[in-house]
């Protein structure tokens, strides 16, 4: 989900609205700290290589549990991500949640996840495509978000390997928000209006999931018509909202996230936790 600053300010002035969080829209990180949006949601593992290279972007709370999935076919010989050596990994982007979350699984397997290291291939495609390709043995596995990376499941051709819930890298939050830095500074009070409201929605998930997966398959705003689906995933995510549990699990990420190579070897993980992070006064 990305939101306009003109929406920013609406929801600002208009508390009664639920920002609903979207765990399946997609958002930039260019565009957020290009300022063409002020806030997005995704995890903060992808935007640490832009806030490194002094990208003016903050994260404030943590938002939902669950839509990330690492997925190959029932019958592959991939059979645990430590088999993944020498595999091709279909993925939306190369920034992307999952291309970055679960670099970190396959880290702890033994296998070094940069594209120069060629220990796996990155194939980057349309998310719309993934599962396709997957069926067509065009890649061996694909690394997404819900809905695309539980087709393949719910039709009975594939199986997941490694979820952002589960494992060594577990979190609590697969999304996050993450602010503009300039809207932080000029105009705290709508920034925090904003997460206030964002995180009101997420907790409105939890015990109405029929009523959100209607609004979102209504709307538009999740790459599937099936509402029962959405539903069935809103069920299986957790919906508790933090601020505190996110900072907390900042600094053992990115001190994690960093042996992976994507981030300069230089980098000091408290300065970058440090730079990445604001409460903006909440304590929840």
């Amino acid at each position: 989900m990305v939101v306009s600053r003109a929406a920013a300010r609406t929801t600002a002035s208009n508390m009664s609205s639920l920002v609903l969080p979207n765990m399946m829209l997609a958002w930039t990180v260019s565009s957020n700290s290009s300022c063409q949006y002020d806030a997005a949601s995704g995890i903060f593992y992808s935007w640490l290589k832009p806030i490194e290279q002094g990208q003016n972007v903050k994260f404030v709370a943590g938002l939902h549990g669950g839509c990330l999935r690492l997925v190959v076919l029932k019958h592959s010989r991939f059979t645990k991500v430590a088999n993944l050596k020498g595999a091709t990994i279909g993925v939306p982007s190369m920034h992307s949640s999952a291309t970055m979350f679960f670099s970190m699984d396959l880290l702890d397997a033994g296998i070094n996840p940069l594209p120069e290291a060629k220990q796996v291939t990155w194939k980057v495609m349309d998310n719309s495509v993934l599962g396709d390709a997957l069926h067509r043995g065009q890649v061996d596995a694909i690394a997404t978000s819900d809905p695309i990376a539980y087709g393949p499941i719910r039709d009975g051709s594939a199986v997941e390997l490694a979820n952002n819930m589960s494992g060594m890298n577990a979190q609590d939050f697969c999304c996050c928000t993450a602010i503009n830095g300039d809207i932080i500074e000029n105009e705290p009070d709508v920034a925090r209006q904003l997460i206030r409201a964002w995180c009101k929605g997420s907790r409105y998930v939890d015990g109405h999931e029929a009523e959100v997966a209607k609004i979102e398959v209504d709307g538009k705003y999740v790459a599937t018509g099936d509402a029962k689906l959405v539903e069935t995933f809103l069920k299986n995510y957790s919906w508790k909202p933090s601020v505190t549990k996110l900072k907390a699990s900042l600094l053992p990420g990115i001190v994690k996230f960093k042996k992976t190579g994507y981030l300069d070897s230089s980098d000091d993980p408290h300065k970058l936790a440090d730079t990445a992070f604001t409460t903006l006064g909440l304590t929840w």
